[in-house]
């Protein structure tokens, strides 16, 4: 009878604690798009290494807020809700989220993304039970947080010409900018503290015997990788399952390494030698000549600028034959080539605001601007060069050729010709050669002749004015069709240290090319390679081998061709010494070779 009213009386107050729970159930409100939030956050830090999150939250202790009393939202109050409010933050989240998924497969193409590897942490007994992970079991990765991206620029334009021609410059265009307030940027980490990504952490076991082993789940980590036997000998490692942790690139979005082709059959390549009158040692000399099969490659499309100086240093009579010169040369252009012309004194003024193509037109348009020109003003060379120089084309695949016609006397912004040099050369893209013209015993002859030597070029001066014209119209001429750009050589052996020019201009189908070099030993072998591109950007290569002793015997004034070559590097290289000391070694040396050779230097 007690056991029943018992079992009565429980189940009377179970029911009453149901009813009551029930009841407090009811009143709580639960922030769903909270917990929302927080999944979405977890899936996406999972499954895109490029994420779009919102800020973390400081690490602070957040204040305990006060319960605040229920508010019912009433039926109609729902259904005022601004449409338009809503769609439009639809449509920001959607761009949102676009933008992530752009940087997500540019980085992924590039293959730029560096995820985190796991870690492991082998567990000790000693270890509290709560601190400890299960073996086999993985923590969960921490991601990057930086804070919010900002947009820095400097206007390259308003800084000193001096701080313009520092080296290691990377110049962007400047580009629009679109300001956003929205709370969710694209960035690569979300937004918040700056530290560093982590990966997942995994929990190791060590299991007692003669040959211990761990236990790890299935990650494609090199160091846990056991090598297997395979037919043959050879051990390959497993290929274990690894958790998708991240997208992986496929083999197809690697470019492949495309092959060099040769380009022997283009030119012939002739090599005489002169030994010293005691011992084996000796000079060589190399030309390369382009034959009739350089037909088959095509020009290179390329850019031609004229520069001429009309300031009141230019006399009357060398100011026309400046001008009749460049408006004949205009008629030899390469028609597949652009061109523009540059008119100036303290600046320099375009005829056209870009390259132009070289079309019937245009070319009228040139001649009529160059015959208008007239003496008027001070000269700045450098200040009218360098923009030029500097601004370039704007495709590095693209060459542009610039013929300075000037005495190279500046009367402002006067700068020593190794400053002059130095500061030309810094700011040259390497897209840039650079052909000074001048005539007269007024020419800035060290200036001019630097300014070519060591921007790819070479220097043209005559001392007849007279003979100016027709040295620039066949220098245009032969310098129409281009062949093979970006040229350079290598050489095998010790050899390589005492072959000039250093570098190569560009190879034209109608201009041959010479180097000179001093061997050791004339029973040695001579390995020469060229490499440039031709006018599919594809890359050619030429190997050259011949001993010294097979070569044809040259004339006497090969030595002292090879030491001027050299003493032209040692200048060219004053050029750039700010030690004394330094300058004094290239002097010695200077001095040193004109004597032995009977070289003389004019600087």
């Amino acid at each position: 009878m007690k056991l029943s009213r018992y079992i009565i009386f429980s189940m009377l107050l179970s029911l009453i604690l149901h009813f009551l729970l029930l009841y407090l159930s009811a009143d709580m409100v639960v922030d769903v798009s909270t917990l929302h939030g927080i999944n979405r956050q977890t899936d996406i830090s999972f499954e895109f290494p490029v994420t779009i999150l919102p800020e973390l939250p400081s690490e602070s202790p957040k204040p305990v807020a006060e319960t605040q009393p229920e508010v019912k939202v009433k039926p109609e109050t729902v259904a005022a809700i601004d449409k338009a409010e809503l769609h439009s933050t639809l449509q920001k989240e959607s761009r949102q989220l676009a933008n992530q998924r752009k940087i997500e497969n540019i980085f992924l193409e590039e293959n730029l993304l560096d995820i985190p590897k796991p870690s492991f942490k082998l567990q000790d007994r000693q270890q509290p039970e709560q601190s400890r992970l299960k073996p086999g079991s993985v923590e969960i990765p921490r991601t990057a947080s930086a804070p919010r991206p900002e947009i820095i620029e400097i206007d390259y334009a308003k800084l000193a010409l001096p701080r313009q021609t520092l080296p290691s410059r990377v110049i962007t265009p400047k580009l629009e900018r679109e300001a956003s307030d929205l709370p969710l940027l694209p960035s690569l980490a979300q937004h918040g503290p700056l530290r560093m990504p982590e990966g997942p952490v995994v929990g190791l076991s060590l299991q007692a015997g003669q040959r211990p082993k761990f236990a790890a789940p299935d990650l494609e980590i090199e160091e846990l990788k056991a090598p297997t036997r395979k037919m043959g000998g050879e051990f390959t490692p497993d290929t274990p399952v690894m958790p998708n942790f991240s997208p992986s690139l496929t083999p197809g979005r690697i470019a492949p390494k495309l092959a060099q082709l040769p380009f022997d059959g283009f030119v012939d390549i002739e090599m005489r030698i002169v030994k010293d009158r005691v011992g084996n040692a000796g000079c060589f000399q190399i030309d390369i000549l382009p034959n009739a099969n350089s037909d088959a490659l095509g020009d290179i499309a390329k850019d031609t600028l004229f520069l001429i100086d009309h300031s009141t240093s230019i006399s009357p009579a060398k100011l026309n034959h400046f001008k009749a010169a460049t408006r004949e040369s205009l008629a030899r252009l390469n028609p597949k080539d652009r061109f523009n012309v540059v008119a100036f004194t303290t600046v320099g003024k375009s005829l056209f605001p870009n390259y132009q193509p070289v079309n019937r037109e245009n070319l009228e348009a040139a001649d009529k601007y160059i015959a208008s020109l007239w003496r008027s003003g001070m000269t700045d060379v450098f200040g009218s060069i360098a923009p030029f120089v500097r601004n370039s084309n704007g495709d590095a695949n693209r060459p542009l050729n610039i013929f300075v016609l000037t005495d190279g006397q500046s009367t402002v912004n006067i700068y020593e010709p190794p400053v002059f040099l130095r500061q030309i050369n810094a700011v040259n893209p390497g897209n840039v050669s650079i052909f000074p013209f001048s005539a007269g015993s007024q020419a800035n002859r060290q200036l001019l002749d630097f300014l070519g030597y060591l921007n790819r070029g070479s220097q043209c001066h005559v001392d007849n004015l007279e003979d100016l014209q027709d040295r620039l119209v066949d220098y245009i001429s032969t310098h129409s069709s281009m062949i093979i750009m970006n040229l350079t050589y290598t050489a095998e052996g010790p050899v390589s240290r005492d072959i000039y020019p250093r570098s190569l201009p560009h190879l034209y189908r109608r201009e041959s090319l010479r180097l000179y070099g001093r061997f050791a030993n004339i029973e040695d072998e001579l390995v020469l390679t060229l490499s440039g591109k031709d006018a599919e950007l594809k890359s050619r290569n030429l190997v050259f081998r011949k001993k010294y002793s097979d070569c044809m015997i040259g004339g006497a004034e090969l030595q002292r061709e090879w030491a001027g070559q050299k003493i032209l590097h040692l200048l060219a290289q004053r050029n750039y010494c700010v030690n004394e000391a330094q300058t004094k070694r290239l002097n010695n040396e200077i001095n040193s070779l004109a004597r032995r050779y009977g070289v003389y230097t004019p600087y």
